[in-house]
């Protein structure tokens, strides 16, 4: 049985986006690793606003980082959209990938929003501060991990179908 790499939850390194070329497309390991990529290359952006949260950077900084990640996820999802899935199960892990990076987005923006706060160090919030940001990311990271779960389940179903086997 062959094997197609998993979509990791967290990536070690930022990664360039290779896209997806109309040669990887007829290549499942090709199409897989270049979905792949996308989703370690978001997994590497949450990291990243997570690491400026703990430094409590700047709310501009903060604001500039989350809208330039933004800029890219856009393009990554827009790209992804115009994506020919024709491998079987291809649509379907092609689809939960998409729906992934938007809702890493969804966090992404969430954090721009509250950048003014995440400016100041964990230990000097208020509990109402605190209420504020779970309510507002608690249902956002819900929704993440929902569509993590899709993404490894549509993975999983895609390698099937082209008789590889996925690993960590």
């Amino acid at each position: 049985m062959k094997i197609l790499t998993l979509a990791v939850i967290a990536a070690s390194a930022l990664l360039i986006s290779c896209g997806i070329t109309d040669e990887s497309k007829m290549n499942p390991v090709g199409f897989n690793d270049g979905l792949v990529e996308h989703i370690e290359k978001s997994e590497g952006y949450l990291m990243e606003l997570s690491d400026l949260d703990d430094e409590d950077v700047s709310a501009e900084e903060m604001s500039k980082v989350a809208n330039t990640i933004i800029e890219d996820l856009d393009k990554r999802i827009a790209e992804l959209k115009q994506t020919d899935a024709s491998a079987d199960g291809g649509k379907d892990f092609l689809n939960a990938t998409i729906n992934q990076l938007k809702s890493t987005k969804a966090l992404v923006e969430a954090y721009d929003e509250f950048s003014d706060e995440l400016s100041i160090p964990d230990n000097e919030w208020s509990d109402d501060m605190l209420d504020e940001w779970d309510m507002a990311t608690g249902p956002l990271y819900e929704k993440y991990n929902e569509t993590f779960e899709a993404l490894e389940t549509a993975q999983t179903e895609f390698a099937s179908k082209q008789d590889y086997q996925v690993v960590d």
